[in-house]
């Protein structure tokens, strides 16, 4: 273990808060969205010393005709880079400054009198440009070949390593030695005339699910497709360059050198580099810009500790705010959620082999203990979609009958530690994934570890948290980055080998309440600080979910005082699971609410005296001491909406809400509180909030409290035994309203 590091990633995603189209709710494309992220990673790029720009292919999900777009920053960290900064400048670069380039079009071809002059410039630049990169290719010692494709728009260079030169031959390094098995130069006239044949773009081919692999590069050709960029890419005319994938950063940045040579020799005009994704390592820093459903996803490179990774942050939150977007979304009536893309975090090393979770074997196994018996791990940070049905479901979730199994898997690691990566992630692999076999809706998801069944991307050491929606600023990201890190590192101090807990329906009921999620999560910050990591009294205030959830509050006088919040709700899946799998989302009913009631009381005495209702209906406390303070507490479900699709289309909503609180005895005393769902006066809001006061304003106007005869006390009913759970009070059962 000595000397190996935690490094930290993150995923964060931005939406544009005031919007509610299709592209910044549900979809995942949209024209917009694409400007947008064009305005970032121009942004980042800036920031980004000795970057260049690519538009390299994004991800495809099955249904999707082609891949998506992404935009990325490449740069070597903490180093100059080996290509000449400032020369390979994108459209979106060169032209932004301008006011040019963000503007996209879905014009196919120019219409102006002046449309053959220019394809005839743009025809001479891409020629020149082609004559350019063979040369310096060749220097390299690279022997050429070209070609064109459907017209004179297009050219194809493909590139072989001379059999006589020493240099850098595709996918693998140079060692010193010449190479002894090199090809005759017929043989390598065959491969290069054999590369010239089917040059569709792979921006235009069908990922498999077995991840890219660029067929010619594996066989030591590298493809360039050469052409002119299309109105979409860029208004003005530029090259548009598709690269081939390359096997190490090394040969990469060799060949961007080239790729500037040969455009400084011609003026330097701009160009757009696409094509496969770069090769990554620990030498460089690389940065996407993706589009996910609802949201524009910034995959961050990695850092070694808390400080790089804030910096980071500041830096990609800021250039998203200046794009416009925002990483939470206000409600018109004040509910406050996350920009809908979750924040998830990556932990691993510096390198693949470096991963603390495949140099410390029993880290893995502790961690999925440790999860398992602290479930504010799982959601206090989550999304609102949550349970077996959600992104990312606890490894206890939806097993069932696998429990037992679950146990085993870990007791045997205990036993007998995996011998290697691929060991450990086939032993975890199958009960670290949804109940329908998706791995990659895992709270834990080890996708990235060892896969030995994906080469590349799939054994890259890294563990991703998934069950964490999205950090309201880059200073609630870093506390959170260094938390899990924290947790990762008092692990690998020393096995944890505690028994799993079977929590069966007290996890999504106890844990469903605030209280008891914030209870559990002081429990852990205090093993980390019994561990000598702990965060200080400024961190832990933010991890704490602050008044996000607060609906409203009132205090008696001389009485209880009540806080209502929302809890958590678990959400079933409905429709056909197996024909959703092909989607990026899922149907699930959202229609019931969670309320969480908790009364502060003085003593047993006053707690025996509190009633509580809602609706007529009384709500039986459940006496609980949580550090050293009496409470007693209850949460009531409802049914918020009839969506469509959904469960029980035939049961009605529960939009009216009415709470009563008093103590009973002589000297009975009662409350009302009235929750609304939406502005108590009616009318319309003046648009959505502008700020998280403005929000918690709006909530607290939905609470309107009144004083009642004291009388109403004593008509609450009490609710029948089916409609109760230990800590939950299930309205829809009690309300069976049925739509007429």
């Amino acid at each position: 273990m000595s000397g190996t590091s935690v490094w930290l990633g993150a995923e964060p995603t931005f939406t544009r808060a005031e919007i509610y189209s299709p592209e910044w709710t549900t979809e995942a494309l949209g024209t917009e969205k694409e400007q947008v992220a064009r305005q970032i990673a121009r942004g980042l790029f800036a920031s980004t010393p000795g970057a260049i720009l690519l538009r390299t292919v994004g991800r495809q999900y099955p249904g999707e005709p082609r891949p998506r777009w992404a935009y990325g920053v490449y740069a070597p960290r903490g180093a100059p880079p080996v290509w000449r900064p400032g020369v390979l400048l994108d459209p979106l670069v060169k032209l932004g400054a301008d006011g040019i380039g963000d503007t996209m079009t879905e014009t196919d071809g120019e219409t102006d009198d002046g449309a053959d002059a220019e394809d005839a410039v743009t025809s001479r630049r891409l020629l020149a440009f082609r004559d350019a990169l063979s040369d310096e290719l060749e220097r390299l010692g690279y022997r050429s070949r070209v070609s064109n494709c459907d017209d004179d728009s297009e050219y194809l260079l493909c590139s072989i390593r001379e059999a006589s030169d020493r240099a850098l031959r595709p996918g693998s390094e140079w060692n010193g030695t010449p190479d002894s098995e090199s090809e005759s130069d017929a043989d390598a006239d065959v491969r290069l005339d054999g590369a010239n044949l089917n040059p569709t773009s792979v921006h235009e081919r069908e990922t498999p699910s077995s991840g890219l692999v660029d067929p010619w590069a594996a066989r030591g050709v590298w493809r360039f497709c050469i052409k002119a960029s299309s109105p979409a890419d860029t208004p003005e005319r530029s090259i548009r360059l598709e690269l081939p994938q390359f096997q190490n950063v090394p040969e990469f940045s060799r060949v961007i050198q080239c790729i500037a040579d040969a455009i400084q020799r011609m003026g330097s005009p701009p160009i757009i580099m696409a094509g496969y994704p770069p090769p990554v390592d620990e030498t460089v820093v690389f940065v996407t810009v993706t589009p996910d459903p609802a949201v524009i996803e910034v995959n961050a490179a990695p850092w070694p500790d808390v400080g790089s990774f804030y910096r980071d942050q500041v830096q990609i939150y800021e250039t998203a705010s200046a794009a416009g977007l925002s990483p939470v979304r206000r409600h018109y009536s004040g509910e406050v959620v996350d920009s809908g893309g979750g924040g998830h975090l990556t932990l691993g090393g510096r390198t693949p082999s470096d991963s603390p979770f495949l140099r410390v074997p029993h880290l893995l196994p502790g961690m999925l203990r440790y999860f398992n018996r602290h479930p504010s791990l799982s959601y206090a940070f989550a999304v609102d979609s949550l349970g077996a049905s959600s992104q990312s479901p606890r490894a206890d979730e939806g097993l069932g009958e696998r429990f037992d199994e679950f146990a085993l898997a870990l007791e045997i690691l205990a036993r007998h530690p995996a011998a290697d990566g691929p060991a450990l992630w086939s032993q975890l692999q199958p009960f670290l994934s949804d109940h329908l076999g998706n791995t990659h809706r895992s709270e834990l998801n080890i996708e990235k570890l060892a896969n030995p069944n994906l080469p590349g991307r799939g054994q890259l050491g890294l563990l991703e948290l998934r069950a964490l929606r999205m950090p309201a600023s880059p200073a609630h990201a870093a506390v959170r980055a260094a938390f899990f890190r924290a947790i990762v590192v008092m692990l690998m101090r020393q096995p944890y080998e505690a028994p799993l807990i079977h929590w069966g329906t007290e996890l999504h009921d106890r844990f469903a309440l605030p209280c008891f999620l914030a209870a559990d999560l002081r429990e852990v910050l205090s093993d980390l600080e019994r561990a000598g990591l702990g965060l200080g009294p400024e961190c832990c205030a933010l991890l704490e979910a602050g008044d996000r959830r607060l609906i409203g509050e009132l205090n008696m006088t001389d009485g209880p005082s009540l806080r209502v919040e929302a809890a958590l709700e678990f959400w079933p899946l409905v429709g056909d699971s197996a024909s959703q799998e092909r989607r990026a989302a899922r149907c699930v009913d959202a229609s019931s609410r969670r309320i969480a009631v908790v009364v502060r009381v003085e003593d047993d005495e006053m707690l025996s005296r509190v009633v509580v209702g809602v609706n007529g209906w009384r709500l039986p406390l459940i006496r609980t001491e949580l550090d050293g303070v009496l409470l007693g507490v209850r949460a009531f479900r409802y049914r918020a909406f009839v969506p469509a699709p959904g469960l029980h289309p035939t049961l009605a909503a529960q939009r009216d809400l009415t709470m009563t609180v008093g103590l009973s005895g002589s000297d009975a005393v009662a409350l009302n509180a009235r929750i609304h769902d939406w502005k108590p006066s009616g009318g319309s809001y003046d648009g959505v909030p502008w700020s998280d006061d403005e929000a918690l304003r709006r909530r607290r106007e939905r609470f309107v409290v009144e004083p009642v005869d004291a009388r109403v006390l004593a008509a609450l009913r009490v609710p029948d035994i089916e409609a109760l759970t230990r800590y939950t009070v299930d309205l829809r059962r009690l309300e069976l309203r049925v739509l007429g």
